[in-house]
């Protein structure tokens, strides 16, 4: 209880800019894929507005479409495992392979009073610097989610570690979704993504990242298969990158059940 305090108390200071992630604009839940489900995703990122000049080391965002292949597959009943495969299509024609991250997620087994959701997504990541400033880094993803009728709301309060810096100083990147299922298999809704900054100095509120997106969410199942579509536009309140387009198209294939000789 005191660590979850402390976290809390953290995400009140004032804080100083980051960059969001570029290839991963994505609101988690707090499931996981069964033992031996198998799946992926794909994240195709545009940036239609973005920066013109790069910031520090980094390539600027603007016309730049990120791409990110992320297979997982269940463990157990409470975990799943995941990696990620970055790669940009960039403004002048060229294609650059950015980077690999591996993932692994647990959750607490049952939903609080049948509809409060616990988990907790950690991340490994080797990034070019041209694509993150932080080649190395280490993100601590605490997700909190809830399910009532047709309502459905996330919570991820990101903390994100550099490693092999000199100075290696948390930042705090939260983000909110909040949905409504219209028919069974067609939600709307909007996801917040915010970029806070480093802990230890604060920035004025124009140079933190502040962006929102209007989303639609598909979901439907043909036999074993199960597929998720995920697709939003959004606009950044702060900073440089403004329009933004984003398409998540996921699939799972459940395993069929094992029995006994």
């Amino acid at each position: 209880m005191n660590r979850w305090l402390a976290l809390f108390v953290l995400l009140l200071l004032p804080l100083s800019a980051a960059a969001q992630d570029a290839f991963e604009i994505q609101v988690y839940s707090s499931g996981t894929a069964p033992p031996l489900q198998v799946g992926g995703e794909m994240h195709l990122n545009h940036f239609f507005v973005g920066s013109l000049v790069g910031d520090g080391t980094e390539r600027p965002t603007d016309r730049v479409t990120h791409l990110t292949l992320e297979p997982h597959v269940g463990i157990a009943s409470w975990c799943e495992a995941g990696g990620y495969f970055l790669m940009a299509f960039r403004a002048d024609g060229h294609f650059d392979f950015a980077g690999l991250k591996l993932r692994f997620k647990i959750r607490w087994p049952e939903k609080l009073w049948g509809v409060l959701g616990l988990a907790l997504n950690q991340e490994l990541s080797m990034t070019r610097r041209d694509y993150e400033a932080d080649e190395l880094g280490w993100e601590v993803r605490p997700i909190i989610d809830l399910e009532w009728k047709r309502l459905y709301l996330a919570f991820n309060p990101i903390v994100s570690v550099p490693l092999g810096a000199v100075s290696v100083v948390p930042e705090l990147a939260p983000s909110l979704k909040a949905s409504v299922a219209v028919v069974d298999f067609l939600s709307v809704g909007a996801e917040y993504y915010a970029a806070l900054g480093p802990i230890n100095r604060a920035v004025p509120l124009d140079q933190q990242a502040h962006r929102l997106f209007g989303a639609l969410d598909f979901e439907w199942k043909n036999g074993r298969q199960i597929y998720e579509l995920n697709f939003a536009v959004g606009y950044g309140f702060t900073g440089p990158e403004k329009w933004i387009a984003k398409l998540i198209f996921e699939f799972d294939y459940e395993a069929p059940l094992l029995v006994a000789p």
